[in-house]
């Protein structure tokens, strides 16, 4: 993705402004995102995170470390 959060409009994809209008227009959409962030949150830090004062960019740092730990373990030898 690119520095300025626009989504490639590729066929099957949805470009920001269609993300936006969607979560403007429907309580169902709404829903589904805040359901989405508290359980990315909760991945990132455990039970109640999004209520302890963890921004955006602490909850994705904490998942590129889960992730390039993952990434280490998979190169174990067995």
């Amino acid at each position: 993705m690119s520095a300025n959060n626009d989504y490639k409009h590729d066929e099957g994809s949805i470009c920001k402004a269609d993300f936006m209008t969607r979560l403007r227009s429907s309580e169902d959409h709404r829903v589904e995102a805040g359901w989405f962030i508290e359980n990315v949150f909760e991945i990132a830090f455990g039970d109640g995170a999004l209520f302890k004062d963890f921004t955006y960019q602490e909850v994705l740092d904490k998942l590129d470390e889960f992730s390039a730990l993952a990434l280490l373990a998979g190169e174990v030898d067995e």
